[in-house]
């Protein structure tokens, strides 16, 4: 058995080892944490060089760049990369970076394979993506295309357009050749660009609209693609307009578009002409197939569609389409909604009226097979028309005044309901009209070119 001064000792000797132990393990742990902080000022100077370095080199090229022998050199290879890529002859003038990451061509010319002259800008400008050009990618959050002409045209009204070889180039679907572009564009901005169009064996005419000579001046865009998938699409359109050389001028147009795989929405549509407004708020669209994903005709078929308009209007301003109403310089106004699905529709609730309201319609309407051999009923609610309507007509289908009728004077005011129907085969309209002298109750069919009866009660 041990002694008390033995056990003593022994005490002793084991807290001294424990110390030890301790003693070795914090000067272990403290040796590591050294080593681990100096592992990380090397980590951390590696890293501030590397950035240095990256930095450094991104400035010298830039600088290298800015030399006139290089950016000649460099041109010439961007053109013969597009002339490769695109199979027609393009043109650059002269080509720039700015800090950070945008290009600015200035003076691109492109060709079609007939060597005509089809774009000319003053510039392109565009701030790209560097990451996905390592993998053969161009991603471009902003595109500018300034002083644009375009020259489009088709020799023969059967003939391919000009510039249909883009258009296979773009569409390509074989994903295995290294010669697809891989292109995505964020925004786009247009200004000051034209367009000219021509079916060259087609016939001109002067002061009206003709799809096979366009020539489109002034044009002005502004666009956000913030989403564009096979299955999607979010487009906003904040800035358009441009004129036409017959006549024609949009003063400002915008919309915003988001569809999906079952559903669209056109929302915030606003046209503007010299002295009309188009205003829809809102068009909703619920279908079976996304129309992005290449549905054709089918797709309209199983559409269900609402919203409404609220439209002022001044004719003359579609006088290049229609001449007839090149004198109309008073406004109507029209305030509707509608809903449908496929090729019918229907408008529950439309009124018509002038400033004056010199007329003054209520009415409610339903079009089938809009597509086709379109019928169309009709409930008018209300028609009121004053006395000088024949002046409002006149003024603005002659362009000049003239005196009231005796017989209308006699007439006074008109007011009229009833009911119409139209097919291409027959006509018929079944309305009671009320004027100062007495009320007319007319029974129509085009069919039979008949009227009957006619009864006035005084």
């Amino acid at each position: 058995m041990l002694t008390y001064k033995t056990r003593q000792i022994y005490i002793k000797k084991r807290k001294i080892n424990i110390f030890l132990q301790n003693y070795f393990v914090l000067l272990t742990l403290n040796l590591r944490i050294k080593l681990f902080c100096s592992q990380i000022k090397a980590l951390k100077y590696i890293i501030n060089w590397t950035v240095g370095i990256i930095i450094g080199s991104y400035f010298l090229a830039i600088m290298v760049f800015s030399i006139p022998a290089v950016q000649r050199r460099v041109n010439l290879r961007i053109s013969d990369f597009l002339t490769e890529q695109l199979g027609a002859k393009a043109e650059i003038g002269h080509t720039r970076f700015r800090i950070p990451n945008r290009l600015i061509i200035d003076e691109v010319k492109l060709y079609d394979r007939s060597d005509t002259l089809m774009l000319q800008a003053n510039r392109l400008a565009a701030k790209i993506e560097i990451l996905p050009l390592f993998n053969n990618k161009i991603h471009i959050n902003n595109a500018q295309l300034i002083g644009a002409k375009v020259k489009l045209y088709k020799t023969t009204a059967d003939a391919p357009h000009n510039f249909q070889f883009l258009i296979d180039k773009f569409a390509s679907k074989d994903t295995t050749s290294k010669k697809n572009i891989d292109l995505k564009i964020g925004s786009v901005i247009l200004r000051q660009c034209s367009i000219r169009y021509d079916v060259q064996d087609r016939p001109h005419s002067k002061g009206i609209f003709n799809p096979n000579h366009l020539d489109l001046q002034d044009i002005n865009l502004t666009a956000q693609v913030k989403s564009l998938r096979p299955d999607s699409l979010n487009v906003n359109l904040s800035k358009f307009n441009l004129k036409e050389s017959n006549g024609f001028e949009i003063k400002k147009f915008k919309v915003n578009v988001i569809a999906g795989a079952k559903e669209a929405l056109i929302e915030e549509l606003s046209l503007a002409l010299p002295h009309s407004n188009v205003e829809i708020p809102s068009i909703h669209l619920a279908y079976k197939q996304c129309p992005i994903s290449g549905a054709g005709k089918e797709w309209l078929a199983g559409t269900e569609y609402k919203g409404n308009i609220k439209l002022s209007l001044t004719p003359s301003d579609l006088s290049a389409f229609t001449p007839k109403v090149k004198h109309f310089n008073d406004g109507i106004t029209l305030n509707t909604n509608f809903k449908g699905k496929g090729n019918e529709i229907s408008f529950p609730d439309i009124h018509l009226s002038d400033p004056l309201e010199i007329l003054q319609i209520q009415a409610s309407a339903t079009l089938q097979d809009i597509f086709g051999n379109i019928h169309a009923n009709a409930e008018l609610q209300y028609l009121k028309a004053k006395e000088n309507l024949q002046q409002f007509i006149t003024k603005n289908l002659e362009g000049r005044e003239r005196e009231i009728s005796p017989i209308l004077t006699c007439i006074g005011h008109i007011e009229a309901r009833g009911n119409s129907y139209y097919t291409k085969n027959e006509t018929k309209a079944d309305l009671e009209i009320r004027t100062t002298p007495g009320t007319l109750n007319l029974n129509t069919l085009e069919k039979i070119m008949a009227i009957t009866p006619i009864i006035i009660k005084g």
